[in-house]
């Protein structure tokens, strides 16, 4: 094969790929469809990942004999892990992975010098537009997280205020003292519980990152017993739902923290211009 056939060949596995997808996403989605685009897209990624490692790892591998040997132990390994692979679908799939990636692979390789350089600059193209591509996804997934979390925060600090404001309205019987009053003002609602797990788990993400501390469970767990409203006595909350998740809120804050902690710079920044912007608002 020639370069140009080559490429063609990868092309071809990427064209059927979008083919298939194209043909699940159809209003009538079948698992026979969506079978079909998980075929059509293992052996895409398989005839990309060869194209890529040849590229980043193997230009060399014909002249360098430690490198032949390294490719050749690379092979031997997915060809066993195929092989010791019970799950018969799974090895199925191993096994088309391999022998795609095997062919783009071999092929290349038996390229003259002239021809596998113009492999190697293609390769370097598609990475290139691979991680344009996946810059693009972060981004879009970044903006989601941040529109996604300024809305809860200032949903919830909205609420909580607002209904602050209106139990200060209400009437009291002759006799009550300036602290039951004020017991009363200041019950917390569910949705003020919500807002500092938010909020808290937002600043100690942002904070754990800029003082470049690893992310371990043990971590997050620490920082959130230092959330101060689950330290608080029953008759602090308004009700027992408010006060369960004082108690229970762990697993919002550490998701919260997580996205947040796994933010681009940009977007954390955003993030924070946000909502100190919406809180201001309100």
């Amino acid at each position: 094969m020639t370069y140009k056939d080559i490429r063609k060949k990868i092309e071809s596995y990427e064209n059927k790929c979008n083919e298939a997808y194209m043909v699940y996403g159809d209003h009538n989605q079948t698992d026979a469809k969506w079978n079909s685009f998980i075929e059509a897209k293992n052996k895409k990624d398989a005839a990309l990942a060869a194209l890529y490692e040849i590229s980043k790892y193997y230009r060399y591998v014909r002249e360098d004999e430690e490198l032949k040997e390294g490719l050749m132990n690379h092979l031997n390994t997915m060809d066993e892990e195929a092989e010791s692979t019970k799950d018969k679908a799974k090895q199925k799939e191993k096994q088309d992975f391999n022998k795609v990636y095997r062919f783009i692979l071999e092929e290349a390789l038996d390229l003259d010098e002239k021809e596998f350089l113009k492999l190697m600059k293609y390769g370097e193209q598609k990475i290139n537009e691979h991680i344009k591509k996946d810059e693009k996804i972060r981004n879009k997934e970044n903006t989601k997280v941040v529109n996604e979390l300024v809305r809860k925060v200032s949903n919830n600090y909205d609420k909580f205020i607002s209904d602050r404001r209106s139990r200060q309205q209400d009437y009291f019987h002759v006799g009550t003292t300036k602290e039951e009053m004020d017991a009363h003002y200041n019950l917390i609602t569910k949705e003020e519980v919500m807002y500092f797990l938010l909020y808290n788990a937002i600043e100690d993400a942002i904070r754990f990152e800029n003082e470049n501390i690893l992310l371990s469970k043990e971590l997050i767990e620490s920082a959130f017993d230092r959330f101060t409203l689950k330290d608080k006595d029953k008759s602090n909350f308004y009700d027992e739902d408010a006060y369960e998740l004082s108690k229970n809120g762990y697993k919002i804050y550490k998701d919260t923290f997580e996205r947040v902690y796994d933010l681009s710079k940009e977007s954390k920044k955003k993030l924070v211009k946000r909502l100190n912007n919406k809180l201001k608002e309100q």
